[in-house]
């Protein structure tokens, strides 16, 4: 059996695919429920299904009795069985689960269409898979396709260490733990790793942008992208700032209880502690509006109007910052806040050839050029930032790294 790393034994949450043919694998029986003379199982089967990809897993539902003297359930004697070819015209088949029995075959199921999704292919002989999570199978990535951040586990201890990292991020362990495991590694390969690590988050998160550029949905934007990844918006300050809160609240109410104001970001200095706020719309959000006299456009209404609410924002912060201050547990300030608006994409300025309309370039430069207080920026601009990140980050790796290595390491199959 091919076992994937921390998968020497049976008792963990591990999967055994065995192959049965090219296209199709049996797992592990699932016991849905079991007494002294009954049992009540499932048995699965991964399967390749190419003209319903998605629709990759089977099995059959087993019901079974064995008698007081007899140490074989009937399956396991290989004995004749009722089948759904059995029953005829006027007759039916049915088999009850309870609510236990129900969650038991939902977990089962849920694992293994998950794994199924994971897998390039069945495997050619037994291989055990274990479930990790995103920041495991970022390291895992990471050291398969870099020899420079691999190096290290040619040495048996880090190996060791890595490994036991690898434990720790699964089991969702402490900050202290973690720091126990790294503080083991040379400083060398920690920094090999370090780096390697920052270039997976950092190329993650370009492809996630790059991915769903089209997407509509102003929530997602900012739940699923950029608080996902704060770190792009901490690109924009020329002073160390981390992300203060989501969604916060500024004040602005009425004396019944209406209205409100709420950024959808606030970052602060980590120095000063004052802060900055910040409004996201769409990259499909329109910048720009009708030409105006030939040589001009006028400013599209959310472009303008995203300017405006941050602005206001500012200036309720301004008004209640005493009482947000006394009612907040954390301290900040706010003197002068910046204001950064994320919006559109330059994209929107080019002809039918690609090329950059110069009147339209002009238009908005010169708008967000002299607004004061606010930056505009696009979000193709803020992907040009990541990507010279990486393209930095790279270089100043490349000249760290030692020779390639003759054979890199071997991982086998990957965990789901």
């Amino acid at each position: 059996m091919k076992a994937i790393l921390f998968n020497q034994s049976h008792d963990d949450d591990s999967i055994v695919v065995s192959p049965t043919s090219r296209q199709s694998a049996n797992t592990e029986t699932v016991t849905l429920k079991s007494g002294p003379m009954m049992r009540f199982s499932f048995e699965p089967q991964i399967v390749e299904n190419q003209k319903e990809p998605k629709n990759a897993v089977c099995g059959t539902l087993v019901y079974e009795k064995k008698g007081k003297s007899e140490d074989l359930y009937p399956s396991e004697k290989r004995e004749e069985h009722a089948s759904k070819l059995d029953v005829k015209t006027g007759d039916y088949l049915k088999l009850s689960l309870s609510t236990s029995e129900t969650r038991a075959l939902f977990n089962a199921l849920s694992k293994l269409y998950r794994l199924s999704g994971a897998m390039d292919g069945i495997p050619s002989w037994d291989t055990s898979y274990v479930e990790v999570n995103n920041a495991s199978m970022a390291l895992l990535n990471l050291l398969k396709k870099d020899a420079s951040a691999a190096r290290m586990l040619q040495e048996d201890a880090n190996f060791e260490l890595v490994k036991e990292l690898l434990k720790l991020l699964t089991q969702g362990k402490s900050r202290e733990e973690l720091s126990r495991v790294l503080s083991n590694l040379e400083v060398d390969n920690l920094h090999q790793l370090s780096a390697s690590l920052s270039l997976e988050l950092f190329e993650r998160a370009i492809s996630d942008i790059e991915e769903n550029f089209s997407n509509t949905s102003e929530e997602f934007w900012q739940t699923k992208i950029l608080s996902k990844y704060p770190w792009i918006i901490e690109q924009l300050f020329s002073t160390p700032c981390v992300l203060f809160g989501p969604k916060m609240y500024l004040g602005g109410k009425s004396i019944e209880n209406h209205g409100g104001n709420e950024a959808d970001f606030i970052f602060r200095n980590e120095a000063t502690s004052n802060v900055a706020i910040i409004e996201i719309k769409k990259p499909d959000t329109h910048l720009l509006g009708r030409p105006y006299r030939g040589q001009s456009y006028s400013l599209s209404s959310d472009l303008s109007g995203a300017v405006n609410q941050v602005l206001s924002y500012k200036h309720s912060l301004a008004t209640e910052l005493r009482n947000l201050q006394a009612n907040s547990t954390e301290q900040f300030e706010a003197f002068n806040p910046q204001c950064i608006v994320i919006l559109g994409c330059t994209k929107e300025f080019h002809d039918e050839y690609g090329r950059p309309d110069k009147i339209k370039v002009g238009t908005f430069e010169n708008f967000r050029s002299n607004v004061n207080g606010v930056t505009i920026i696009t979000y193709d601009e803020l992907l040009t930032k990541i990507k010279r990140l990486v393209s930095l980050l790279k270089a100043t790796k490349q000249e760290t790294d030692l020779p390639d290595i003759e054979h890199e390491s071997d991982f086998g199959d990957c965990p789901f």
